[in-house]
């Protein structure tokens, strides 16, 4: 399964996910810090 990790969780879990085999990014890891909700929904469906 794919996870996007928010700003508003902790970065760990990041990690717990992907020591559980899941696909993993991350707004940080993406340059999206502070993109609105909608604005980001709208990236995560590409």
């Amino acid at each position: 399964m794919k996870f996007k990790i928010d700003e508003n969780l902790p970065i760990d879990v990041a990690d717990v996910l992907a020591a559980a085999g899941h696909d993993i990014e991350s707004v940080y890891s993406e340059g999206l810090e502070g993109v609105p909700d909608r604005q980001l929904i709208t990236i995560c469906k590409r």
